[in-house]
């Protein structure tokens, strides 16, 4: 949304907590994931919300914008939190979570059919037969 408001003369800029553009959220993905090594996942990704304060004194003009982001580094089982600023390119904090476990991903849940699947063949005396459905 770009919102034009009489202090800012002329200046529009997108509300501040606009969700991210397409471009942002591929951006801070890509800079999340390689934060946290080969072969995490990403798990979930918004807007990282500034504070309350600049929210209600925006005048139009922009506010820095960054995303948080949940990845999950499955080789050493770790979910990590990091913070992308979107100005800057980088990332501005990783924290790991610890004891945390990311949902089940869409890569789980289907390769857990795909297992079901061959069992249940297997058991009916059946050839299994990879990628079938």
């Amino acid at each position: 949304m770009t919102v034009a408001t009489p202090c800012s003369a002329g200046i529009s800029a997108r509300h501040p907590l606009a969700p991210l553009t397409v471009a942002e959220a591929g951006t801070a993905a890509k800079l999340a994931l390689a934060a946290t090594g080969d072969g995490a996942r990403l798990v979930y990704i918004t807007l990282a919300e500034p504070e309350k304060a600049d929210v209600l004194g925006w005048d139009g003009t922009p506010l820095p914008r960054a995303a948080l982001a949940v990845t999950y580094e499955r080789a050493a089982r770790t979910v990590w939190m990091v913070t992308v600023s979107l100005d800057q390119n980088a990332v501005t904090a990783k924290v790991p979570v610890p004891g945390a476990r990311p949902p089940i991903m869409m890569e789980e849940f289907t390769a857990t059919g795909d297992r079901i699947r061959d069992t249940a063949t297997r058991r009916a005396g059946a050839p299994v037969e990879p990628g079938h459905p």
